[in-house]
């Protein structure tokens, strides 16, 4: 009896170590334990059906619930890039100006149908450019009361802290609302003739001018300063031509103007503009000429300007003149010259990116016919290439002296915008190029 105890007892012994034996996992088969979903998860979930909004990501997570659907992908750089800069048929141009670039973007006219601007897809729009969702103090006044300020650091975005800016205690300058330009030039006119004898009327010889430019083009709005909707510019522009002299003087030609005034921009109706032209003229005489000049035009809203352009002379200039005739004798004189009153009829057209196109057909007081072209082509970190002519046909005939008073001028050069193709936004970019002799042409008295 005994016996037979003894063994039931380790039988039963055995049986109960053998399921603890049994119930010791492995290494390679122990399993993490995922909680199950709590009732107050699943009465989430019904929550989430009953109004039809889904809990985020971050919240689903916070309550173990099982991500249902993948994040959305990241957008492409590219992508970016083409709605920040502004896109022209699907590619980037240019770089970005202060970086308000989402907010006061570029007139990027009725050629960015293909980037799915609004306003340019399907028709034009009066805010083609989406400028409509700027005042007329669009440019860097936006970004705050200093904009891009002086030393480049801002609300901009760092757009302009490209070491652009020249920072003095009392000297800032903010190259953010500059076109530097600089290029070649050739033109002729009456002052490109001189009287070489005592009689005025014979032995008039001359020869065209050739040389080179160079200077700046600056724009600012006045809202933030008087509330007006209008802006002001100014600019300098310098030439050195004719530097191996001509048959009659050794002197080298130096000009100088200066433009300044005031103007108005708008994305559709009715635009204006007036600035002041001075010319220094230092050759074989000395000039200084002073005119107005106007602008009064239709923006169509789509990147399509129309209208007309005079320039009216304030004044003329007479200096005593030295020259040399055929003989090598030296013939002292006088002489005086004018400003050429002008009446233009003009198209320009906006081809996007910061560039555009115009034409002009005009005549002077004078009975002179005028006809010019003009060309500026936007390209990639705030550059662009800039080519233009300007002819005055005049009344006068071939054997009458039509070749000493007709003139002309052309130019080519490149621009460069420290700021970007719009960095001072598309209501005070100037409405006006700085004079050169092709808007600036003078007389004989």
């Amino acid at each position: 009896m005994n016996n037979a105890y003894r063994g039931l007892l380790c039988i039963s012994l055995a049986m109960l170590a053998t399921p603890s034996q049994a119930a010791e996992p492995t290494y390679r088969e122990r399993q993490i334990v995922v909680p199950r979903v709590q009732a107050s998860t699943q009465a989430g979930r019904n929550n989430q059906l009953r109004t039809g909004k889904q809990a985020s990501l971050v919240k689903q997570a916070a309550h173990s619930q099982v991500v249902e659907e993948m994040p959305p992908r990241l957008v492409r750089r590219t992508a970016v890039q083409q709605a920040s800069y502004g896109c022209e048929c699907g590619q980037c141009v240019g770089e970005p100006t202060c970086g308000l670039e989402p907010s006061c973007g570029y007139e990027v006219g009725c050629g960015a149908e293909g980037c799915g601007i609004v306003g340019c897809d399907g028709g034009c729009e009066p805010a083609c450019g989406s400028e409509s969702s700027c005042d007329a103090a669009c440019a860097i006044e936006a970004c705050g009361t200093g904009g891009c300020d002086s030393c480049g650091m801002s609300s901009c975005n760092g757009g302009c802290n490209d070491s652009y800016n020249f920072c003095l205690p009392i000297f800032r300058i903010n190259w953010c609302r500059f076109e530097l330009f600089a290029g070649v030039n050739g033109f002729t006119g009456p002052a490109n003739y001189a009287n070489t004898a005592a009689t005025p009327s014979e032995f008039r010889n001359g020869s065209s001018s050739f040389g080179f430019y160079e200077g700046f083009n600056e724009g600012r709005s006045l809202k933030p300063l008087f509330g007006l909707d209008l802006a002001s510019q100014f600019g300098v522009r310098a030439t050195q031509s004719s530097l191996s002299g001509t048959e009659f003087t050794d002197e080298i030609r130096n000009q100088v103007f200066v433009t300044g005034g005031l103007f108005r921009r708008v994305d559709f109706g009715l635009q204006y503009g007036l600035v002041v032209d001075y010319l220094n003229d230092d050759w074989w005489f000395q000039n200084d000429l002073v005119q107005l000049r106007g602008e009064l035009s239709w923006n169509d809203g789509c990147a399509h300007e129309w209208g007309y352009q005079f320039m009216a002379g304030v004044d003329d200039s007479t200096s005593t003149t030295s020259v040399f005739n055929a003989a090598g004798s030296r013939v002292n004189g006088t002489v005086s010259f004018e400003p050429v009153d002008q009446h233009r009829f003009f198209f320009r057209g906006n081809t996007g990116g910061g560039g555009q196109y115009y034409g002009f057909v005009g005549g002077t007081d004078q009975s002179d016919g005028l006809l010019g072209v003009g060309l500026v082509t936007a390209a990639k970190r705030g550059f662009a290439f800039q080519a233009g002519s300007t002819y005055l046909v005049p009344n006068e005939g071939q054997r009458s002296g039509g070749n000493e008073n007709e003139s002309w001028n052309m130019t080519m050069g490149v621009i460069f915008r420290p700021g970007g193709r719009q960095a001072c936004g598309p209501y005070c970019r100037p409405m006006f190029d700085v004079a050169d002799n092709g808007t600036f042409l003078i007389d004989r008295l």
